[in-house]
């Protein structure tokens, strides 16, 4: 609204009539300072993962259909067996390598035992940050587990890979009882370092154990079954029994299994979403890694 001013007593007619610009409302009086608001929550320490395990079957079945494979999982972590490095039956290439350069993953290669002038082991694919990594001797003196420390979200996650001695129904019953006795020693070994650390900690690997051995039994006593319903594993062209897992700490929770069948090995893998429960928030080693470092999904 336009407003007049009466003009001083001196002014002129002329001045007096002459327009004025419309005056600003008077302001309203400050309102009283209000208190600063309450400090935001940080969110809930939730961090979702995919992992996966995946006997390769020292890559076969062609290198560069694995590798396809590996990519349609979508992981972030891919346990793999049965990898040669540089072996004659396998071209002599250096397949971890490989295969993690193909997907831009990072990668930790541990062996089991040299093997056609080369060698023959088992690998861990990441795309986060991998240290640490170390091979873990098994008794029997034949077969190794790796053992890595993952940064994820700035916090260390401890992961073993494993692959367990067989037994092969051919063989006499002693020779049986033998292995069977042999993979329970590996597995109390692998069980027994996994144990030992105090923060969410993921076991993937083929176990060559059946889901009511006493192998099994063991690990289910610590760890929970991510993929409990995930059907057989083996042979791939027609499962008949479950041998490859997936283990998790309880401050880890399935979100679900995705399952995925390629024809690239004798096995089929087992792909588990996982989300980092409430413990988290206080259960890892703080690192100063950012969350950004995490290699892009392809």
């Amino acid at each position: 609204m336009l407003a007049c001013r009466r003009p001083p007593d001196d002014a002129s007619p002329q001045a007096a009539a002459a327009p004025t610009v419309a005056a600003s409302p008077s302001p309203s009086p400050s309102p009283s300072p209000s208190p600063p608001p309450a400090a935001i929550p940080p969110p809930p320490a939730v961090r979702e993962l995919r992992v996966a395990t995946y006997n390769i079957l020292a890559g076969k079945h062609g290198l560069d259909d694995v590798a396809a494979a590996i990519r349609s999982f979508d992981a972030d972590l891919v346990a793999l067996q049965e990898v040669d490095s540089r072996t004659r039956r396998s071209g002599r290439v250096d397949q971890p390598q490989l295969i993690a350069q193909a997907l831009g993953m990072e990668v930790g290669f541990v062996e089991h035992r040299r093997f056609d002038g080369g060698r023959i082991g088992v690998a861990l694919l990441s795309r986060h940050p991998l240290a640490n990594v170390e091979r873990v001797a098994l008794p029997g003196g034949v077969l190794a587990a790796l053992h890595a420390d993952v940064t994820i979200a700035g916090r260390v996650v401890p992961v073993f890979v494993v692959h367990l001695h067989p037994t092969d129904p051919r063989d006499s019953l002693a020779q049986q009882r033998s292995m069977d006795a042999t993979r329970r020693r590996e597995a109390e070994a692998v069980l027994l370092l996994a144990t030992s650390q105090d923060v969410p900690t993921i076991v993937l690997g083929d176990f060559n154990a059946r889901s009511n051995s006493p192998e099994y039994a063991a690990f289910a006593d610590h760890f929970t079954d991510a993929c409990p319903d995930s059907g057989a594993t083996w042979p791939a062209s027609f499962p008949l029994v479950r041998i490859d897992y997936v283990w998790t700490s309880d401050t880890l929770v399935r979100l679900d299994c995705p399952r995925f069948e390629p024809s690239t090995s004798d096995h089929r893998p087992v792909v588990a979403d996982l989300r980092f429960g409430a413990g988290w928030a206080d259960g890892g080693q703080r690192l100063d890694t950012p969350e950004s470092s995490a290699k892009p999904r392809r």
